[in-house]
């Protein structure tokens, strides 16, 4: 969407999207280069960080079905899942849609990343926080064809952690926030004093329990959990896809 981003650590050339084939969870990873080194980093932070779901039983990857882009069918990447016991499936080149699984969800998440773009009137610049929390929020939504072994509509998050996801921290995209910031002065004989910056809600911190704020006063990217934001809750507007997108 645009060449870069709101910072430098932001700023990537490539999105890599991983999705859960049986509970549609879904995870994006920005790439700084198209390769197979890059690809591979990604997926064994994903197990890394999901390494606790493995008493569900379904966290052990099995098989891996991509597209035929250079950085799957590479030597390197075949080694790799011939030494974790993994399958690798790739798609037949120019035939996308025998990966329909991934690239449909990936028109869900991107269609829903421009909507959030368009309704807070921000620059593709933050196309990349778009996305994030674009994920964030097909993975609490409701999934047609996706159902619990209870033969109950499920959504991606319930399937994929066993438990009903926990929407209260949703915000708007893009609205305005007073961030709190705690800084000592040396004036103040070592206490700390409170102080508000404003803000742009832009999505969740994936290393911190707290929010992520663009600053645009120092341009730069700050993680709180004290905050006032003006929109406490989001909208969600859904329309009627295709078998597999959502409803």
């Amino acid at each position: 969407m645009s060449p870069h981003g709101l910072t430098h650590a932001t700023t990537f050339p490539n999105y890599l999207l991983i999705v859960d084939a049986y509970s549609r969870h879904s995870k994006i990873n920005g790439l700084v280069h198209k390769s197979s080194s890059d690809v591979i980093g990604a997926l064994k932070k994903f197990q890394a960080d999901h390494s606790f779901l493995r008493e569900l039983g379904h966290l052990d990857m099995e098989k891996i079905r991509a597209d035929s882009g250079r950085e799957f069918d590479s030597g390197a990447f075949a080694e790799h899942c011939i030494k974790e016991g993994i399958k690798l499936v790739l798609a037949a080149p120019k035939k996308q849609c025998q990966n329909h699984l991934e690239e449909r969800t990936w028109q869900n998440i991107s269609s829903i990343a421009r909507s959030l773009l368009v309704h807070a009137r921000l620059p593709d610049t933050f196309w990349y926080q778009a996305l994030c929390y674009a994920t964030s929020i097909f993975n609490v939504l409701p999934v047609r064809g996706l159902k619990s072994q209870e033969e109950i509509p499920a959504r991606p998050h319930e399937l994929f952690y066993g438990s009903k996801p926990f929407i209260q921290p949703f915000r708007v995209f893009g609205c305005p926030s007073i961030v709190n910031r705690w800084t000592a002065d040396k004036r103040s004989s070592g206490k700390q004093t409170e102080c508000g910056m404003r803000g742009i809600f832009i999505g969740f911190d994936t290393n911190k329990k707290g929010y992520l704020f663009y600053m645009p006063g120092s341009r730069n990217i700050l993680s709180s959990a004290n905050a006032s934001l003006t929109n406490r809750f989001i909208v969600l507007s859904l329309q009627h896809g295709s078998n597999t997108g959502t409803h």
